[in-house]
Parts: C-alpha cells; structure tokens; sequence
C-alpha cells in the first residue's frame, strides 16, 4: 500500500485503512470499498483511478468496481479532470449525514420496509394472544427503526448544515419525553411521535423548542 509516498505523512495509514476495511465489511459492503472510500477521506485534493490503485495495491477493475459501488450510495464524489475531460477523479464527500443518509435511503429503510410488511402480514393471521402481542411490539420496534432512519434523511435534505442540530438531538428526546410525557416502556407511543416528526420534516419541533426557551 502507499507506494508513491502520497501519504506518509500519515503514520497510521495501513492501521487506519485496514479499520476502515472491517468497518464497511461489518456492515455489509466489501472491505474493498473501506478502503477507497478511507483513502479518499484522506486526500486533501481528488485522486485519479490509477492513483488509487497505486496506493493501495490493488487492480484497475477492483477499483472501478469499488467507486462505481461508493457512488451508488452516495459516498463519494466524481467529475471530469480540469485539464482532460475523458480523466475521471474522486473524492470523499465531506458531508458525513449525507453519507449515512445515502446508505439508509437506499438500503436499511428499504430493508425495515419489507420487514414492516412481513410483520403486519403475520398480525393477519389468526394467532393465540400471546404470538400476538409479541408480534406487535415486533411491529411497533420495526416502525420505530424506520421512522428514526427518515428523520435521519430528513434533516440531510432539509438543513445545508446538519451537525449543530445534530448535536441537540438529546434535547429534542428530552423535549418529547418531557411535553408528551412518554416513557421508554411506552414504545409504541413513541413510534408515533417520530413518525410525525419524520412526516410532517423538523421545523415544527424545533419552533416548539426555541418557544420554550
């Protein structure tokens, strides 16, 4: 790895790759696309394929595969060369929440989705009450996941700078435990209350926050 030296200035640089490798590979992508997508975190400036390649010892194809695989989720960013347009060069996005947003958009909401579904089919069946009951809170925790996965695409699409929301989500928890009076054992409560949020966008709880501040 790092054979041209463009990063020796890193002296973690294989440690910190190779975490980035079983990160992704623990979620589900391929340690390849850790990799690229750490290696471009890195750089300070857009890298060509064949740079990338260089820097971490690996083939043209495995590459090309793994940015074509980081741009479908939104992970990264591709335009032409300044000085040759048929050149494609790659960065990281440097907007962490649209990354994640990216991911669940077009993977785990997708996946809760059909879980939801499955879920609700069973509760059609006819079922003793206590397969019932437990087959609702199944329900009502799948619909909680999904709603607290649109407020995270939510406020990617909605905010041009997320993170100092981000750092008062606490607050908003607190707001609705508070104002609403629900309690963790009240799950299904809950859910209904993110669903809203997730619905009606941030905006509205946030005005009711800064009210009664």
């Amino acid at each position: 790895m790092n054979q041209h030296g463009m990063f020796d200035h890193i002296k973690n640089f294989h440690e910190i790759i190779n975490e980035f490798e079983k990160f992704f590979a623990r979620v589900g992508f391929k340690r390849i696309d850790g990799a690229v997508f750490c290696l471009l975190s890195l750089s300070d400036n857009f890298l060509r394929s064949e740079e990338i390649e260089e820097a971490l010892n690996l083939s043209q194809p495995a590459v090309s595969n793994s940015l074509k695989n980081l741009s479908n989720y939104s992970m990264i960013i591709t335009r032409d060369h300044p000085e040759n347009k048929r050149i494609k060069i790659h960065t990281a996005k440097d907007n962490a929440i649209s990354v994640v947003s990216g991911v669940l958009r077009k993977r785990e909401l997708s996946y809760l989705e059909d879980f939801e579904k499955i879920s609700q089919s069973v509760l059609n069946e006819s079922l003793s009450t206590r397969v019932r009951e437990r087959f609702s809170h199944i329900l009502s925790t799948t619909q909680f996941a999904k709603s607290l996965t649109e407020i995270i695409i939510k406020i990617d699409n909605e905010f041009e700078n997320p993170y100092p929301l981000i750092k008062n989500i606490p607050k908003a928890f607190n707001f609705i435990k508070e104002s609403q009076g629900i309690g963790a054992h009240h799950l299904k409560e809950t859910q209904k209350s993110f669903t809203n949020i997730a619905k009606k966008g941030i905006s509205n709880i946030l005005e009711k926050m800064e009210n009664q501040t």
